[in-house]
């Protein structure tokens, strides 16, 4: 996940200068985003009422 959020941020265009020869896109793109949901999901503790606000702004959007 850490190598995830680097290579996303070296990919951003104010850091392009900063981008290594290596080609590191292949840890870019969307799979990041299973591992952090996977992370979010089962290693942090969520108060009831920030469970509640999160349901309600999911189902009003």
């Amino acid at each position: 996940m850490v190598m995830w959020l680097i290579v996303m941020f070296i990919g951003q265009p104010i850091i392009t200068r900063f981008n290594p020869q290596v080609d590191l896109h292949y840890f870019a793109g969307y799979a990041g985003y299973p591992v952090l949901g996977h992370y979010l999901t089962f290693n942090i503790n969520y108060s009831k009422g920030l469970v509640r606000w999160m349901w309600f702004l999911f189902w009003l959007y």
